[in-house]
């Protein structure tokens, strides 16, 4: 990993580049997560300033840029309108506090007991329900949100092209320019533009929420007069949700940069930028997975670059904050559109019938509950669901089940081992799941990166069965630990 000094120019452009593409991101997020509050707006930018400031300060993944995200909307607007918005101040203090404490009690690595089904059936969900919850904006001014659409689609399609047809230049030419210049900021301008000097009569920020231009305040929490029932529920929603989605981003991102950081330390580390960010009217936060993808893509590797993203919001919104009025209510919605679609995990359908068919029940099943209920309920009944179709597995077979709940310390002991060759001995194993499957992935090309090879011996046929379904079995299972030297 490159130091600070080393990597100074990248770590500036990278943390200026994602401070661009998170403004819009952190107004929409605050306009969707505090409906109907004047003060909505700008406490999406003070969530991404002081989360994005002092999350990156106090925790432990270098590159990862943390503040308001998509996945945090749906419960963070439950809060809002269960408990008011003192009682929303207090739940987010408290699941701040919360996020400490569990970092802690060491208990950052049960993230590895969520299985990888729940985690994509709550992703599809939350993007279900912020996708739907657009139509209201959207109709106050179809054309600008439809050219904010069109705008960010542009490199999606780009990338589809280049993915099929490499050595098109002009292709290749659009892919680069929006890697340096987000497509969200251009449809916004687009937008903008078409608002002033046309359509004069579209809804705008300013007509739902007041942009205030200035250093933020501090403000005392109220304890008084709350119901205390609804603050110390949406606490533990947001806590969970905000604590599983951070770790996983730093997973990300700790893959992308070949580094291993501290899931504690970093549940610490979010714990008190959002702890912080309350008190002075923001928005708690999370690691974000795009915008830390984007910071490393343009060159980010170090904690300056969160630093550098939040401290050029901070710079904007104290000095120019004025022109967020001109921005249409629509050309939000585009944005959170194009941002649902992303979040959409689509191969998680093409999947289907391509890994073990209980996976795939528990990914449509914490989609649907996530969508109909909320978040903390799908993720309760994937997580109990998927156990219960392990020990109908298990009661039927006699050999060992290797799955979510224990592949962590498979992984991490194999991780550990010396040499060219690691294998793995599956004789035992009768059954295994999609999560178990996809670290294995994960650890075999973490090794490769290091000139080690993986390999897995003596896997029965309902093993080599799960493998060839998912299309990874080429080049990883092996006979015989004899064939490891071959």
């Amino acid at each position: 990993m490159k130091s600070l000094k080393q990597n100074l120019r990248g770590d500036i452009i990278g943390g200026i580049t994602v401070a661009i593409v998170a403004l819009p991101l952190a107004i929409a997020f605050g306009m969707q997560s505090m409906p109907g509050d004047p003060n909505a707006a700008i406490a999406g930018l003070y969530g991404a300033i002081f989360c994005g400031l002092f999350a990156t300060i106090f925790g432990a993944t270098p590159g990862l840029i943390n503040g308001p995200t998509a996945a945090m909307i749906v419960v963070l607007a439950g809060a809002y309108t269960g408990a008011g918005y003192n009682g929303f101040i207090m739940a987010m203090l408290i699941a701040g506090a919360m996020q400490i404490l569990l970092g802690i009690l060491k208990l950052g690595k049960l993230v590895q007991f969520i299985p990888k089904p729940v985690v994509v059936g709550f992703t599809n969900g939350i993007a279900i329900s912020i996708f739907t919850g657009q139509f209201g904006d959207f109709a106050t001014a179809p054309i600008l949100a439809i050219i904010v659409i069109c705008v960010m689609f542009i490199p999606i399609i780009a990338k589809w092209i280049y993915h099929f047809k490499k050595e098109n230049s002009v292709v290749n030419g659009i892919k680069k320019f929006f890697q340096v210049v987000p497509a969200s900021l251009i449809g916004l301008i687009i937008a903008v533009t078409v608002s002033v000097l046309w359509l004069k009569g579209a809804e705008v920020i300013t007509d739902r929420a007041t942009i205030t231009t200035g250093f933020p305040m501090f403000k005392m929490p109220v304890f008084n007069g709350l119901n205390w029932s609804v603050v110390i529920s949406s606490a533990i929603s947001l806590c969970l949700l905000a604590s599983i989605e951070s770790l996983l981003s730093a997973v990300v991102v700790d893959e992308m940069l070949d580094q291993k950081s501290n899931p504690n330390r970093e549940l610490i580390g979010q714990g008190i930028g959002n702890f912080i960010a309350p008190l002075f009217g923001g928005l708690i936060g999370t690691g974000a997975i795009v915008r830390s993808a984007v910071n490393v893509n343009n060159g980010g590797r170090t904690k300056l670059s969160g630093i550098i993203h939040a401290l050029i919001i901070l710079l904007i919104v104290v000095c120019f904050a004025g022109i967020m009025k001109y921005i249409p209510m629509a050309a939000l919605a585009g944005i959170l559109m194009v941002t649902a679609f992303n979040m959409m995990e689509f191969d998680s359908f093409a999947k289907i019938g391509k890994v073990p068919y209980c996976d795939s029940l528990v990914m449509i099943v914490t989609m649907i509950v996530t969508v109909v209920e909320d978040l903390i309920v799908g993720v309760a009944c994937g997580t109990i669901l998927a156990l219960l179709l392990i020990l109908v597995k298990k009661l039927s077979s006699k050999k060992k089940v290797l799955f979510f709940g224990n592949i962590g310390k498979t992984v991490e002991q194999l991780s550990k081992e010396e040499g060219d060759v690691v294998s793995l001995n599956l004789g035992d194993v009768g059954i295994i799941d999609e999560s178990a499957v996809e670290s294995l992935i994960a650890l075999k090309t973490a090794m490769e990166k290091k000139g080690k090879k993986l390999v897995l011996t003596n896997a029965d046929e309902t093993v080599i069965k799960v493998f060839s379904k998912m299309k990874c079995a080429d080049g990883f299972l092996c006979n015989s630990p004899e064939a490891t030297a071959k």
